[in-house]
């Protein structure tokens, strides 16, 4: 499934933002709660669309899951298959995939049984390829987990994508809690694209139409993804954005 995501800025508003050094960051949940690692680092525009698909990849590092650190991958896989477990082995190297242990459709697991010494534990995450605007951003970190050795992980990935502003936070990098007001916007479920627009008097993105204008339907603005009725209000908003 591909998923497009458009964030508008009016140009006065995009100035302050500039001004504040502030970028647009987009984050991903990982089996629930807060998404722990920025996906996407934006340098915002007057118009910003970032397209992906619904495709995962693994990675391996050797850094430490605190707020501020930076991933640094010292392995991955590409393109991983959901419902399967990889390895990765004494050689720090993945191999796999593999049935066994069972993984349920939607879920990648690893595990870790590298015993080197020197490594007693290791991270490891999901990566996610996305194109923003005309540049392509290859298999960025989505999460983030320490796996000691001899232990496994497994990570199932949400479709929703955390959309807020903050200054000096680059890619890759490990958060421990997100403090700005944030949008939370949730695809899948027919709902393959949304617009966002900046709104300076609420200091976060809220829903719009293609064209920019604002929907001013306050239960649409921020809502939890893992909320029974989360998608389904997703749904209805696109369907509102698409009728107007």
């Amino acid at each position: 499934m591909d998923y497009t995501l458009q964030l508008l800025v009016d140009s006065a508003d995009l100035e302050i933002l500039k001004a504040a050094q502030q970028n647009i960051i987009l984050a991903k949940p990982v089996g629930g709660g807060s998404p722990n690692v920025a996906w996407l680092t934006v340098d915002p525009f007057p118009e910003n669309t970032i397209e992906w698909t619904e495709s995962y990849g693994l990675y391996a590092s050797t850094s430490s899951v605190e707020s501020g650190a930076r991933i640094r991958k010292v392995g991955s896989v590409p393109v991983a298959e959901d419902g399967n477990t990889y390895a990765f082995k004494a050689t720090n190297t993945f191999s796999g995939p593999s049935s066994m242990p069972p993984v349920p459709n939607g879920t990648f697991a690893v595990n870790n049984v590298n015993d080197n010494p020197l490594y007693p534990y290791l991270t490891f995450g999901l990566t996610q390829s996305a194109t923003v605007g005309p540049v392509p951003v290859e298999n960025a970190p989505i999460s983030a987990t320490v796996v000691p050795s001899n232990q496994s992980v497994a990570m199932t990935p949400l479709t929703s994508v955390w959309v807020w502003l903050e200054a000096n936070l680059m890619s890759g990098t490990v958060i421990t809690q997100v403090t700005s007001k944030r949008a939370i916007a949730t695809f899948g479920d027919g709902v393959p694209s949304i617009t966002l627009k900046y709104s300076r008097s609420k200091g976060f993105f809220v829903p719009a139409t293609t064209s920019g204008k604002e929907i001013a339907s306050e239960s649409y603005l921020l809502y939890d993804p893992l909320a029974p009725d989360a998608r389904a209000a997703t749904k209805e908003l696109h369907e509102l954005v698409s009728s107007t």
